[in-house]
């Protein structure tokens, strides 16, 4: 065979290889989330996303529906994957209480003072979180943090008083109670109905973290100062149908369960540095990042919050004390 006829042939060769790599997946899962592509959770995705396409040979594909493209919001994940609508999806924690109120010990007001905290609390709950979305139908791959929450506004929030009306989202009722006792104007809402509640002025605030804010540009309604009150510290996770994870062959459960491994590691350590740069972002923009916000705004979310954490125990049962003694026992500081 001649030099061009070799060449000829490795290229033939070639483009038949990556025709036949284009459409060698076994097995297509989608995963839905219903935040942005460049937040934390869209990020960590495509970064499992990408090692689990590398990893199995591109026998595996996964593909992301962002930004509820699929229609579910993160209320309506855990029912989707548990009926195999979608094979997997991302759901804040806060979104499951439903459940269990387990899942909402994480978003009891100022229970995780550092990231630190937020990830020994996620390491103590994690036992009870496998058991009941088990009882679901689905397993979970990983979990994705998220940056502090705070109280996004047009207004800087200079004392308890500017909390009495403010027609403010939340996103779990937890928050919604606190928010309501400290005299604000609280609804819950789906982060995909915030944008259009500003707009109309459904709203004047949002509770979310800097992240949340910045990957929405929030400055572009006019709601610009972002309150650092450290409210809540959340997690989401992403859940796979347990059927469609059985459909796996072992070495193939093996590559997705070792790459959602590397995503958790992945996600907990985008922490670092992430608010730094939210700030830079924010000054930029002419929004403002405010912290330390006034104390007295602080204490009143603190007594405001105080009758949840007994609300909470009362519905938690026995396992609640269990639960407090080692989460204490773990934490750092």
């Amino acid at each position: 065979m001649g030099r061009i006829s070799q060449l000829t042939a490795i290229a033939s060769g070639l483009l038949i290889w990556g025709i036949t790599g284009a459409q060698a997946a076994q097995f297509k899962f989608d995963l839905s989330d219903e935040y942005q592509a460049d937040g934390p959770t869209g990020q960590a995705e495509a970064h499992f996303r990408d090692l689990v396409s590398k990893n199995s040979n591109g026998q595996i594909e996964i593909t992301l529906h962002l930004d509820a493209s699929l229609g579910y919001k993160s209320s309506d994940n855990v029912a989707a994957v548990r009926d195999g609508a979608i094979a997997m999806a991302s759901t804040p924690v806060d979104h499951m209480g439903g459940l269990s109120p387990i899942f909402d010990f994480q978003s009891l007001p100022f229970i995780a003072p550092t990231y630190a905290n937020l990830r020994e609390l996620t390491d103590v709950c994690m036992p009870y979180y496998k058991e009941q979305l088990a009882s679901q139908n689905q397993i979970i791959l990983f979990t994705e943090a998220w940056t502090s929450t705070g109280l996004w506004t047009r207004k800087p929030i200079n004392s308890s008083a500017d909390l009495k009306g403010l027609k403010v989202r939340a996103y779990e009722a937890i928050g919604t109670k606190t928010f309501l006792r400290a005299g604000a104007s609280a609804i819950q809402l789906s982060w995909s109905d915030v944008i259009p509640a500003l707009t109309t002025h459904t709203i004047d605030a949002v509770l979310t973290s800097d992240e949340g804010g910045v990957d929405a540009k929030f400055w572009e309604l006019g709601v610009k100062n972002f309150n650092s009150i450290g409210f809540q510290q959340g997690i989401s996770m992403v859940t796979m149908n347990k059927d469609a994870f059985n459909t796996l062959p072992p070495d193939l459960q093996k590559v997705v369960l070792d790459a959602a491994s590397d995503t958790d590691k992945f996600s907990w350590d985008a922490l670092t540095g992430r608010v730094d740069k939210n700030k830079q972002i924010m000054t930029a923009a002419g929004a403002n990042f405010i912290d330390p916000v006034p104390s007295e705004v602080i204490q009143a979310l603190k007594t405001a919050g105080e009758p949840v954490l007994e609300e909470w125990k009362a519905k938690m049962g026995p396992k609640a004390d269990v639960i407090l003694a080692d989460y204490k026992a773990h934490m750092s500081n």
